[in-house]
């Protein structure tokens, strides 16, 4: 499968112009650039990278080789069926909906590689991981846990939700929190990480009406793509408010035509394109760490564990080498 970040051997040319280049981009004023994180979504076969490149801009790459309904990332330490860890996998649209490993999902065209395969009599709506499991939740509110190997259901599922619900996203705090979003009231819910029966509660409405929705939590932070309802419908990305429900977009685009919607944020994606030291701007501070990505890119992962070599990517081709140099000057000189 395709890869992004394949960076090579760097020439020894390259090292020393690297070099040279720091020595000057220390007397740059620097340039602030765009903080939101890059954040994948679908809407039916078409995928939408908003802020591609930190740039604050959406791309669009249509006619993919699925309908995804729900994505999220594979984290460190859990073995996924054709996956690895920062890898965005996606599950299809419909009982017996397949499963996707997202290639090139923070840089480059995406496209979408089949891993497995849901069991066909458990409609799962949104997916994600909690604590090295593997969870799905579909409309109807049975959270249910599947087997991150063989995609087959581990117990059976718990209704977190009484009432007409038609829950869209699912995303879990790291610790002991779900959150999930509800289309037929327009609102953002909690449970707990081992909920019992019917036992989700309301955090608040998010202040815009949707209906097809995606939940991610990057950060910290709950991330959300909504479709309106009506004609011409609108594809909203934004923030909701852990403690409110309240959602403020960041992007909006339209017509969002009829479709499911679901929402990543790759690992590795790039906040500021050439903040490559990850504290918000891009400026002589990250000299240090642009040459380090550049040179020995083993390196850089241990020194700046936190932070996507992507964003020295400045050439826009998904890899680091001699290539960037120039961009990364222009990116400091504003």
């Amino acid at each position: 499968m395709e890869r992004t970040g394949g960076f090579g051997w760097i020439a020894t040319a390259d090292r020393w112009l690297a070099v040279a280049v720091a020595a000057f981009s220390m007397l740059l004023p620097g340039a602030t650039g765009y903080a939101d994180p890059v954040c994948l979504v679908s809407r039916g076969t078409t995928l939408y990278r908003f802020n591609g490149g930190g740039t604050g801009g959406v791309e669009s790459f249509p006619n993919q080789a699925g309908e995804i309904v729900g994505m999220t990332l594979v984290p460190p330490g859990v073995a996924v069926a054709g996956c690895v860890a920062g890898d965005a996998l996606a599950v299809g649209a419909g009982d017996g909906g397949k499963f996707w490993r997202v290639d090139n999902a923070a840089c480059g065209t995406p496209s979408l590689a089949e891993v497995g395969q849901l069991p066909g009599s458990h409609n799962v709506t949104s997916v994600a991981f909690a604590n090295g499991k593997l969870y799905g939740i579909g409309g109807g509110g049975f959270l249910r846990e599947f087997n991150p190997v063989t995609f087959e259901l581990v117990a059976p599922g718990i209704d977190v939700a009484p009432g007409d619900t038609d829950i869209g996203g699912l995303t879990f705090d790291g610790e002991s929190t779900w959150y999930a979003t509800d289309s037929a009231s327009s609102s953002l819910y909690r449970f707990d990480e081992l909920p019992a029966p019917l036992s989700w509660e309301l955090v608040g409405p998010a202040g815009i009406e949707f209906n097809k929705n995606g939940l991610e939590m990057h950060d910290g932070q709950l991330w959300g793509a909504l479709r309106s309802p009506g004609s011409p419908a609108h594809l909203y990305v934004g923030r909701f408010d852990a403690g409110t429900g309240a959602f403020t977009p960041t992007w909006a685009i339209s017509p969002a035509l009829s479709a499911s919607v679901a929402i990543v944020v790759p690992s590795g994606a790039p906040g500021v394109r050439g903040d490559v030291n990850c504290d918000g701007s891009a400026d002589g501070l990250d000299v240090a760490a642009f040459v380090l990505a550049l040179t020995d890119p083993s390196l850089f992962a241990a020194q700046y564990p936190d932070c996507g070599i992507l964003a020295a990517d400045l050439s826009g081709d998904c890899q680091v080498n001699g290539d960037d140099i120039q961009g990364f000057v222009d990116q400091l000189l504003g």
